[in-house]
């Protein structure tokens, strides 16, 4: 899905003013009124930016009368696209500056103050780093919104007494880092793994890492909640014109193929990084399960759905969300048999994996498969996720959309006895919204209490 860029990040602004909800709804610093109507108003806002396409959003509340600026770190990767940007802010009793500054030594972009109001910058920038700061320090504090429509990553401060990067081992069979956080308390054995999505191509990695960076911050919180250690790998997603759909972070098809020893095999990459980090914790006096909570949202949520397939017996349960407008169908072939060769269904997957189709293992895996009913991103119209033959087949026998193809799913997955919940969230579009994120922590949580012994 070239033409899918980060959507994965459409939920930044939601986790970002969750955070500022918590830290401003204790008794001693309860928000006035006025700043109340002004949140209300940013997450409508971001709402509507979701809609008009912009694949990033980041929401922010700023600190007034002497606070500390707030900042926005922004990765931009190579690109013949423009990027554009829109800015809104809202404070109370003054102005806030703001200030977009590109890489070391240029002069800033855009400087612009408001009490209230919005602009944009539409124009093709060079790759690097840029920063946006909100000074709010001569207001009473109020919030901004960021809406990006093109390649560009939010970098997020990690929190170094939790988050431990871990260097490529190929002789510990995965040659990309990953990254791993630890909970302030360990309450289950289990490991969550979230795999990366940059949402575009990409081998750099720094850019990886700011992605992968990104995806753990956001899924920081669920990991707390749950009390589990989460693992985010940094895989690439390599441009090749002899293979077009050699899409890693989907787990394509060229995915299971390739040969190139960076590339080979990341469903095997991402096992060994689960085994290094459980020997790791070992170490520390922390034993953890075999079998991995997964969850992944569009392209990711595509490898979660497959990586499930491919190996059964190390998933406890997963939430794969969007996946690529067509989850991996659980059978070999039609009536009339029409194979279905993966990725459309299992038909070749024995052959492709070199490891026997288990369909009983697979009936132990819990899986929350999800989708807003307004989600018109459609992975299958796309050579680097599906084949020309593959969209054809889908198309005719499944449906044109992926709304069109969800009953049908639904069905395929309950007629072979999986345990599958598939939700649908009415007038949601390509984003993982509040009420789904609540959804899967619920989902999660009663899937670990089940496997208490």
């Amino acid at each position: 899905m070239r033409t899918t860029i980060c959507r994965v990040l459409l939920a930044c602004a939601w986790l970002a003013l969750g955070n500022a909800r918590a830290a401003e709804t204790s008794p001693a610093a309860a928000p006035p009124p006025a700043l109340e109507a002004l949140r209300k108003e940013v997450n409508e806002r971001n709402a509507a930016l979701v809609q008009q396409g912009f694949n990033l959003t980041h929401g922010l509340r700023l600190q007034g009368r002497g606070g500390a600026p707030a900042r926005i770190s922004l990765v931009l990767p190579p690109s013949d696209e423009d990027l554009r940007l829109h800015l809104w802010l809202a404070v109370q009793g003054g102005e806030a500056q703001l200030t977009l500054r590109g890489p070391a030594g240029q002069a800033p972009l855009l400087s612009w103050a408001a009490r209230q109001g919005e602009t944009s910058l539409q124009r093709r920038l060079p790759p690097g780093r840029y920063e946006l700061e909100f000074d709010a320090g001569a207001s009473e504090g109020g919030f901004a919104l960021l809406g990006v429509k093109g390649p560009a990553l939010v970098l997020p401060q990690l929190d170094a007494a939790r988050v431990q990067e871990r260097a490529a081992a190929p002789e510990r069979g995965f040659h990309w880092p990953y990254f791993l956080y630890l909970p302030q308390q360990i309450k289950s054995p289990h490991l969550l793994v979230v795999p990366n999505n940059s949402g575009f191509v990409s081998t750099e990695l720094e850019l990886l890492r700011a992605a992968a960076a990104g995806e753990l911050n956001r899924q920081a919180a669920l990991a707390e909640g749950l009390g589990v250690p989460l693992l985010v790998p940094m895989f690439p997603r390599p441009a090749d014109p002899q293979a077009d759909d050699l899409y890693l972070q989907a787990l394509s098809r060229a995915a299971l193929l390739a040969t190139h020893p960076a590339w080979q095999r990341v469903d095997r990459q991402l096992l060994a990084m689960v085994d290094d980090a459980r020997q790791r914790l070992a170490q520390q006096g922390q034993v953890l399960s075999a079998r991995l909570l997964m969850s992944g949202f569009s392209a990711s949520g595509s490898f979660v759905n497959r990586f499930a397939f491919l190996h059964p017996e190390r998933v406890l349960a997963l939430a794969s969300g969007s996946p690529g407008g067509w989850p991996l169908a659980p059978q070999a072939a039609l009536e009339g048999g029409v194979a279905l060769n993966y990725p459309v269904g299992v038909a070749d997957l024995a052959a492709l994996s070199g490891e026997a189709w288990r369909p009983a293992a697979l009936k132990a895996v819990a899986a929350f498969i999800y989708m807003g009913d307004q989600d018109a991103n459609d992975a299958v119209v796309h050579r680097d996720s599906f084949s020309a033959a593959d969209e054809r087949l889908i198309f005719a026998r499944f449906g044109s959309t992926p709304l069109a193809r969800w009953q049908l799913s639904q069905r395929l997955y309950a007629e072979q006895g999986l345990d599958a919940r598939f939700v649908l969230y009415p007038g949601a579009a390509h984003s993982v919204t509040p009420q789904m994120q609540a959804d899967i922590a619920a989902f999660f949580a009663e899937r670990l209490a089940a496997a208490r012994p």
